[in-house]
């Protein structure tokens, strides 16, 4: 994702959202963080950065960065959870792990920031507990490459210069930059969720549940359907809805696996790649990150939209190469994939004979009419 808004001191250049279907907020949407909020979101991404520049010794980089991101997770849980701070009161063996832990439970922001300050918490446990642990070369290789993955999931890439404990510094700011900038998309959840308004509209949903009606207000999909007028009949009062019962089949991708091959024999990845860095023309132009060329090619009907298990599809027709160390590379990245159906029944309601249904990016989406006499047709 790459946004520079006017009104917002936060320049983004880094990928913030996460697999569809993985989390409740698998993106960030603007209109919960309010100018306050940037503000304040802004000043402790600075004072994150300030401590980050501030040491030269890799031990306590790593100490205060992973003490820098374990607030961060806090403060996620804390605006979510009425009762998270007295938890924090009563149990001392609350760890940071069990913390990390609890996020990722609750599902509601994407997998790969947790997963991100579950690696710095790791860096934090080894330089914490062995004493011949004191710089980041003794860490060892796969740690460091471990910690450029990590960061590569956010569509950064290190570069030349950056030694390891730059790379670690580097995810620390992008973690607590992603923990920050969810934070009020899960207060604002709650304060929602607990509110008169909310009720009254669960109400109606647990209504309409139970009298097996689904009305569209909870159920949008796309590509908008129509449905032939005739078919409900022209005597609809103005204003009145009736309701057409249909079957939905929604396809999407809950998982896929890269492979990278070089096309000139160098060696890339030490293990399989990331699901999530950026690939550009050999003229250096950028192309996009794999996730959304995956993701694209899926929806454009290039990969197969039928359920199943899917190997070896090229991720590109032309050639691609990936930049690491500020050097382009030419690579051969091929792609599996799984493809799941789920069916839904129900009725969506039509306002005189029209309805609309907006799907997720990435579905897949059947309509077919149980109303015998009606029509449907995408257009």
């Amino acid at each position: 994702m790459s946004t520079n808004e006017a009104q917002t001191s936060i320049t983004i250049d880094v990928r913030f959202e996460g697999s569809p279907g993985k989390s409740l907020f698998q993106h960030l949407i603007q209109e919960c963080i309010s100018e306050k909020e940037t503000s304040e979101i802004q000043a402790q991404i600075d004072t994150t950065v300030e401590h980050v520049k501030e040491y030269d010794d890799d031990r306590l980089l790593v100490l205060v960065g992973a003490l820098l991101v374990e607030n961060a997770v806090d403060r996620l849980l804390a605006s979510f959870m009425p009762g998270y701070k007295a938890l924090q009161e009563k149990s001392r063996d609350f760890t940071f792990s069990m913390r990390i832990e609890l996020a990722r439970a609750l599902q509601l922001i994407p997998n790969h920031i947790l997963s991100a300050a579950d690696a710095i918490r790791d860096v934090r446990n080894k330089f914490a507990h062995v004493l011949e642990i004191n710089t980041f070369a003794a860490l060892g290789k796969n740690k460091g490459q471990a910690l450029r993955d990590h960061l590569r999931n956010f569509s950064v890439i290190p570069e030349q210069d950056w030694d390891e404990a730059d790379i670690f510094g580097q995810l620390v700011i992008v973690t607590t930059m992603a923990l920050y900038l969810y934070k009020p998309h899960t207060q604002w959840l709650n304060e929602y969720v607990r509110s008169s308004s909310f009720m009254k509209t669960f109400s109606d949903y647990c209504t309409a549940r139970r009298k097996g009606e689904i009305p569209n207000e909870v159920y949008r999909w796309d590509p908008p359907v129509r449905v032939d007028k005739k078919a409900l009949g022209d005597s609809t009062p103005k204003g009145e809805q009736k309701s057409v019962p249909i079957i939905v089949a929604i396809r999407n991708i809950p998982e896929y696996q890269l492979t990278c091959q070089s096309t000139s024999g160098e060696r890339i990845f030490d293990d399989n790649p990331p699901n999530h860095f950026i690939l550009y023309k050999p003229t250096g132009e950028r192309i996009g990150t794999t996730h959304d060329i995956v993701i694209d090619r899926w929806s454009d009907g290039i990969y197969p939209q039928e359920p199943g298990h899917y190997s070896n599809l090229p991720i590109s027709d032309e050639a691609i190469c990936v930049l690491i160390d500020g050097k382009l590379h030419p690579v051969d990245i091929r792609v599996s994939i799984t493809v799941e159906e789920t069916m839904y029944f129900g009725y969506i309601y039509c306002a005189r004979g029209k309805m609309k249904i907006f799907p997720e990016r990435n579905a897949y989406v059947e309509c077919a009419a149980l109303f015998l006499s009606s029509e449907i047709s995408f257009f």
